[in-house]
């Protein structure tokens, strides 16, 4: 056998080197393990960003469905509706229709489920009477659910009943909006 320098035959020159090729190969397989693991935190970190944004736009669409039902839209009779306005009275009609239901009337909670799907619209009052109760239009929580999303929105009440014949009160409130996730 030739020596070679170092005192390594051949032999030992071959196992050194594979040696040295397992090493590389370790040494790659675990950049790309902690690659990938990056990379699937990061995938986690943008679908849970991803169904936040879903849900706030949800709850935005929601709202807006809310807001511009012509079953709540105050009117005089005309074809145009006042601009964020609520009619109490038929507020606390359609409450009566959507919580008193039986099952010939399960067409509505349908109708507003396929509209709204879990969620909770309810009109509160803070002028002239802050004390007063909030009406629940729609209340469909999901059981479960991880999150929610509220959104408000201020509006004008007109109230027919309160106020005197031809001449309605005005009232001050919001629009809450909660969606469930």
């Amino acid at each position: 056998m030739n020596k070679l320098p170092f005192n390594l035959t051949l032999e030992k020159k071959a196992q050194v080197r594979l040696t040295e090729t397992i090493g590389i190969l370790l040494i790659f397989i675990i950049l790309v393990g902690l690659g990938f693991s990056f990379y699937a935190k990061y995938q986690k970190l943008s679908l849970i960003e991803k169904e936040e944004q879903q849900l706030q736009a949800r709850a935005v669409r929601s709202t807006l469905k809310a807001l511009f039902l012509p079953e709540v839209l105050c009117s005089r009779g005309e074809a145009e509706a006042e601009e964020n306005c609520v009619d109490m009275s038929k507020v606390r009609a359609l409450k009566d229709k959507l919580s008193n239901f039986n099952a010939a009337d399960k067409k509505w909670k349908d109708y507003y489920f396929n509209l709204f799907s879990f969620a909770r619209i309810s009109v509160h009052e803070l002028y002239p009477y802050p004390d007063h109760d909030e009406l629940v239009l729609y209340d469909y929580p999901k059981e479960g659910a991880k999150k929610k999303e509220n959104t408000f929105f201020v509006v004008s009440l007109k109230d027919e009943v309160a106020g005197g014949v031809g001449f309605p009160h005005y009232g001050f409130g919001y629009i809450e909006v909660v969606v469930y996730s």
